[in-house]
């Protein structure tokens, strides 16, 4: 529960004004547009900026302001020493890119005791990717500004890794790893439009957050002041002393394929109460196809998601909570204010209610209401519960006349009240309830009292369920549930289930979280690939992997070409999910696929799951043949499954791509282990 609570419009032109004046005032270069600049940190002496004449200071970076659609790359497998604030903003189409070049690991900036390692002031269109930053006392990535009422536009930050901040003063929730910040309690602030977080592993700090969009608090339900299109995807945010993953005063946002875990490691509150993954002040927001686990706090919260006060049309669906502290969704009402129509389907949640001091936790969904708040409107169906305490609990303030139900929910029990405290604001129906300790009747005319006869009914574990939960054939909960759209005007159920099979079938729908009458999908640990149309409360993005057989769970290794032949292979044991990965047992080997019908002058992102199998051993995920000079390269060296990203524009004409992995020369003498691929516009 975040205390938290916004001045007039001045135009985007005066934000780059106000900007150039100062880059002016400091005496930066101003170089012209379309510009490549190379930075070697290894170089023996400061160059020209050019490939092979290399700029080796990011204190030279910082001292020039750049144009619409230069790029600064930095070379891979080397180290940069301090912070860096490179100056001047792109335009429409033609972003500014801080990134990388050559091959090896990322490179690293290294902020020691600087404030920050990468910031972004006052500036618009940039994309940040492909580095890795390290050290910092309040900030890895810092996007902010100061001219109230602007709108700063664009931002790409995709496939970084940010870590160890730490050295600072925790007084601000708006610290920490990733921060996006457009306004403070203490000052009026600006929007920002069009962000894309995307990609990002940050973890370990002693500020407060993980990825933090936080916006301009001060006028929360000032819709003309929030930002607009706020994405966060395919991230993990770990090991931080307050939340995880958040949206604070934004509409249209969206938090997909993402992950939170061992979040609220405060040792004692002082500036909040965090939760893994939540949104506040958020219109038309979606959470989805995201695993939050392992998340404490050091007062209240500590849950794995929150719908939050100020929030309006938030759907949170198809998510895994599992082993946290406390619930594993809450809806809150706050400060004065109504939060509207939350809808929680689909979800998976299991185990939560872990507390061990503060008296007891709050139960799987959580309502609360404090300082006149209050709750109009919350839809909770088709869920799967597996809990030992209960699943509803809280009290509040209810009002208005917005649908407000609990139906076509799964509890598997291990004690005695499957549905714990009794909401008796919320109707209920068409559930099933099965406590292992004993018989249950909720009293619920349409409701089943039985086994419901689960998959792995208790599972628990990290990484998203795959066959756990699933109904086995003769399940009293099949074809017992209800269309809990009827007669609710606009409504709509999603389309699916939470292991992406289509709902309803069968002639009704299922009970629970899973639809029996689909087949059971290619599993990753955030979900699958979705496409990111503008968020909508109902809207449900649709899967649109463009690479064939992209988890190997066809049992082959069709359409992909190992390179030389038999220079690798599909395996059934070390996969990341699912019943198969592949492997490239050579080095300068690899295997690849072509893909086709794609469109030109499109920008698209590629991802797979690496791991190397022995010590030495590396190799890289890459995008060539689509029309630019360069391959861009991700290398991966450790024994654990990460996540890489590369990202490419096709050229005029061009329509097709080479997706591939690769193992250089010298890349050790263990196998090389891929999984979960993905190719998406």
């Amino acid at each position: 529960m975040t205390r938290i609570r916004t001045r007039s419009l001045v135009t985007t032109v005066l934000v780059g004004v106000c900007a150039l004046v100062a880059f002016l005032v400091l005496g930066s270069t101003v170089f012209a547009a379309g510009t490549t600049y190379y930075v070697d940190c290894a170089a023996g002496s400061n160059g020209s900026g050019s490939q092979s004449s290399p700029w080796n200071s990011l204190t030279t970076v910082s001292a020039t302001t750049f144009a619409a659609g230069d790029s600064i790359l930095l070379k891979r497998g080397t180290t940069c020493v301090g912070n860096v604030w490179p100056k001047g903003s792109g335009a429409s189409g033609a972003p500014i890119t801080l990134g990388a070049y050559g091959t090896g690991p990322k490179p690293i900036i290294s902020a020691g005791s600087n404030e920050y390692a990468v910031r972004i002031y006052d500036q618009q269109y940039w994309r940040i990717e492909s580095i890795e930053t390290t050290g910092g006392t309040r900030y890895g990535i810092f996007v902010a500004g100061s001219v109230p009422g602007a709108t700063l536009n664009h931002f790409r930050i995709t496939d970084v890794t940010v870590h160890d901040v730490s050295g600072g003063t925790m007084d601000k929730k708006s610290t920490g790893l990733i921060v996006f910040k457009s306004g403070d309690k203490n000052w009026d602030g600006f929007r920002f439009n069009d962000v894309v977080i995307d990609g990002a592993i940050v973890y370990n700090t002693s500020m407060w957050g993980g990825i933090m969009f936080y916006g301009d608090v001060n006028r929360p339900t000032d819709q003309s002041r929030r930002s607009t299109n706020i994405t966060i995807r395919n991230s993990t945010a770990s090991n931080v002393q307050g939340d995880g993953i958040v949206i604070f005063v934004a509409n249209n946002g969206l938090i997909e394929n993402s992950v939170a875990y061992d979040t609220g490691n405060q040792p004692t509150q002082t500036i909040g109460t965090p939760n893994g993954i939540w949104t506040w002040a958020c219109k038309d927001c979606i959470v989805q196809t995201s695993e939050s686990y392992a998340n404490d706090s050091p007062g209240v919260d500590g849950g794995g998601f929150d719908i939050d006060y100020h929030n309006e049309n938030n759907t949170y669906q198809y998510n895994y909570g599992h082993n946290n502290s406390t619930y594993c969704i809450s809806v809150f009402g706050a400060d004065g204010a109504t939060t509207i129509n939350s809808v929680i389907r689909y979800n998976v949640c299991a185990n939560n209610g872990l507390q061990v001091s503060g008296g007891s936790p709050p139960q799987d969904i959580h309502f609360l209401t404090w300082g006149n708040g209050s709750i109009d409107g919350v839809q909770i169906y088709n869920n799967t519960f597996y809990t030992t305490r209960g699943v509803l609990s809280g009290s509040g303030t209810w009002v208005g006349s917005r649908p407000r139900f609990f139906k076509n929910n799964l509890i598997y029990a291990t004690n005695s009240n499957p549905l714990g405290s009794n909401i008796s604001a919320i109707s209920r129906d068409y559930n099933l309830y099965y406590a292992t300790a004993g018989n249950y009747n909720s009293g619920e005319a349409n409701s089943v009292h039985a086994n419901p006869l689960l998959n792995n009914p208790t599972y628990n574990q990290v990484g998203r369920p795959t066959s756990a939960f699933t109904l086995q054939a003769g399940s009293p909960a099949i074809n017992a549930g209800t269309n809990v759209c009827a007669g609710i005007s606009g409504c709509s159920t999603g389309g699916r289930d939470f292991f992406g099979n289509s709902a309803p079938q069968g002639g009704s729908y299922d009970i629970g979280a899973h639809e029996s009458g689909g087949a059971m999908p290619t599993p990753t640990a955030t979900g699958g690939p979705t496409a990111t149309p503008a968020p909508t409360a109902t809207a449900t993005p649709a899967p649109t992997n463009l690479l064939g057989n992209p988890g190997f769970e066809s049992g082959s290794t069709n359409p992909w070409t190992f390179w030389p032949s038999g220079a690798g292979s599909l395996v059934g044991s070390g996969q990341r999910s699912g019943s198969y990965a592949a492997k490239v047992t050579s080095t300068n080997a690899g295997t690849y696929q072509v893909v086709s019908g794609l469109s030109p002058n499109t920008m698209y992102t590629a991802r797979a799951y690496l791991r190397a199998g022995g010590s030495g051993t590396s190799g890289y995920l890459y995008a060539k043949n689509f029309g630019g000079s360069t391959v861009t390269l991700a290398t991966v060296t450790g024994s654990s499954y990460t996540l890489v990203t590369v990202t490419f524009t096709t050229g005029t004409s061009n329509t097709s791509a080479e997706i591939g992995v690769w193992r250089p020369s010298g890349g050790g003498s263990g196998d090389f282990f891929l999984d979960d691929l993905e190719l998406q516009p």
